[in-house]
C-alpha cells in the first residue's frame, strides 16, 4: 500500500526521488509479516525438516488441487457441514498422490464435485514437501486451511 502512495507521484515526474523508499516499505511489509507468522512459519519448517530425515522409497507422483466444478456450497471437513461456498475452479483440497488419476473412487464426493489439477511432480519426497509448502501458504494467505483439508499434514 505504501509503495503504492510513494509511486503516484511518478504521473508528475515531481517527487520521484522517493522512489528508492520503495524497496524499503516491501522489506517492512514482509518483515511484519513473518512477525505476526512466525510460529506458523516455524511449525512449517520443522514439519519439512521431518520429512526431509526420512529414508522412504521414492516413487514418483504429484501435487494436485482440487477445484469446484461449479459455484455452490460444499462439505468442510472442519466444520462438518456445507458452509464452504466456493466458486468455480476455487481450491477445495490440496493433496499428493503416488496413484494419480485413482486417487479417490469414481463414485467418490471428491471426484463427483472437483477437477484434479496437478500442479508439481516429483518424487513421493518433493511432493510431500510440496504439498506441506502449498497448504501452509494458502493458510498464510487466506487465514484458513481449504475447506478440504483437515490438518496441515
Amino acid at each position: 500500500m505504501a509503495s503504492v502512495a510513494i509511486a503516484s507521484d511518478d504521473v508528475t515526474g515531481y517527487g520521484v526521488a522517493d522512489d528508492m523508499l520503495i524497496p524499503i516499505a516491501y522489506g517492512v511489509a514482509t518483515a511484519g509479516f513473518i512477525y505476526d507468522n512466525w510460529e506458523l512459519i516455524g511449525k512449517m519448517e520443522k514439519e519439512i525438516e521431518g520429512i526431509l530425515s526420512k529414508s522412504r522409497k521414492e516413487s514418483q507422483g504429484y501435487v494436485y488441487e482440487l477445484r469446484a466444478i461449479e459455484e455452490g456450497d460444499y462439505y468442510n471437513v472442519r466444520t462438518k457441514q456445507y458452509d464452504a461456498h466456493l466458486k468455480p475452479g476455487e481450491i477445495w483440497k490440496i493433496g499428493e498422490t503416488t496413484k494419480g488419476e485413482r486417487r479417490y473412487k469414481i463414485d467418490s464426493y471428491e471426484q463427483k464435485n472437483f477437477m484434479m489439477i496437478p500442479v508439481f511432480r516429483g518424487t513421493k519426497t518433493e511432493i510431500l514437501v510440496e504439498e506441506k509448502r502449498r497448504i501452509y501458504n494458502y493458510h498464510l494467505h487466506n487465514g484458513c486451511l481449504p475447506p478440504g483439508n483437515r490438518i496441515f499434514r
